[in-house]
């Protein structure tokens, strides 16, 4: 499947997931494509183990690239992981998020630069065809402290 198809898929899921934010709050939508590539794993039992995948990240809908992806962590059984995600929005600063990946959310635990003092959530995970194309959209929904 193309990018631009994918990426449209994306901005439906958006839409149907909804792209209110809190009255305090802020959206940041993207699209993130995994470099397989990049992909390390040490496997201590089978599916079991550290793990690392870097990517680009995409404006949402488009071919723009607008940062890199760093994502590290532990899958633990069933392909549900603990990680830990660095996302370098170019020109921005970074946004670092935690937390279990079968759960769809994460915790947007800090940032830099223009994120210096962000909080909130990381939702919008559907990581059901990352296996095969490496795509997955994200939406964060934060706060600035």
């Amino acid at each position: 499947m193309k990018r631009s198809r994918w990426a449209l898929i994306a901005v439906v899921a958006a839409l149907i997931l909804g792209l209110a934010s809190p009255a305090d709050g802020r959206v940041l939508t993207f699209d993130v494509v995994g470099d397989f590539d990049t992909f390390e794993m040490i496997e201590s039992s089978p599916g079991h183990g550290p793990f690392y995948i870097g990517g680009t990240i995409f404006k949402e809908g488009t071919d723009e690239v607008i940062g890199t992806f760093h994502c590290w962590g532990t899958f633990f059984g069933d392909g549900a992981a603990v990680v830990s995600q660095e996302y370098d929005f170019f020109g921005r600063g970074k946004i670092l998020v935690q937390g279990v990946e079968d759960e769809g959310r994460r915790a947007i635990v800090g940032g830099t630069r223009e994120f210096k003092h962000i909080s909130g959530q990381a939702t919008g995970f559907d990581f059901s065809t990352f296996a095969d194309t490496g795509f997955f959209d994200g939406k964060f929904v934060y706060r600035r402290k």
